[in-house]
């Protein structure tokens, strides 16, 4: 990982925290407090305060995480941290309590619909939506604690339910990866809009794999 001074160009390299190497790093996010969280492959998950002092998580430490392989983090404005661990589902940390985990049920109703857990969205109502491998995307609803999952049976425009990336556009509309392609959905609704590619010669592609979205310039994306 590097350390990047933007004011004086100036960099450093870190390759490892608390002793432990870092190897290869799989996702990096920010919370409201300034804080960096680091995932890894193999390693678990690091925090880097402002102060320079650092914590790790990892599935060795009791009442920690769920495996030591990170898929994604996203802190939401409240200041927790969402993570999808491996196969494993999510593990929820609220700064001052201890974990909440999340994983699929298939005995019981409005639970995750599948562990492989890619990415985090927050919507206006605070919503997380959740991007998953083969389960769609999951909305959990922070008062009644439940996913209502959003699959191809029940929106039949999404293009595939193994689903890669997803941000928003706005408040209201986001963009949804897929490995089979991808969409435009309205958040409030969930009705979709087809996102088609053409070639610089007018042609119509097939519907790509999306590994991530990156907002450009001009209200372009880097895909």
């Amino acid at each position: 990982m590097v350390d990047w001074n933007n004011t004086s160009g100036n960099y450093s390299l870190i390759k490892e925290i608390l002793g432990v190497p870092l190897g290869k790093i799989t996702c990096l996010a920010e919370d409201k407090d300034g804080q960096v969280w680091i995932g890894t492959e193999e390693h678990g998950l690091f925090m880097l305060g402002l102060d320079k002092t650092a914590k790790r998580l990892s599935v060795e430490k009791e009442n920690e995480i769920n495996g030591n392989k990170i898929n994604t983090i996203f802190c939401d404005k409240s200041g927790i941290v969402w993570i999808g661990v491996a196969t494993n589902g999510i593990d929820q940390l609220i700064p001052g309590k201890r974990f909440n985990r999340f994983s699929q049920n298939r005995n019981l109703p409005n639970t995750l619909s599948n562990n492989i857990v890619r990415c985090f969205i927050e919507d206006k109502d605070k919503n997380i939506w959740i991007a998953t491998q083969g389960g769609g995307i999951n909305i959990f609803n922070r008062e009644s604690q439940q996913f209502l999952s959003l699959t191809r049976k029940n929106v039949p425009g999404i293009p595939f339910d193994f689903i890669r990336y997803m941000v928003k556009e706005d408040d209201e509309t986001a963009l949804i990866g897929t490995e089979k392609g991808m969409c435009r959905i309205k958040m409030s609704s969930h009705n979709t809009t087809p996102i088609n590619f053409i070639s610089v010669s007018g042609e119509t592609l097939p519907p790509p794999y999306i590994e991530q979205i990156i907002p450009y310039q001009n209200g372009s994306w880097l895909i």
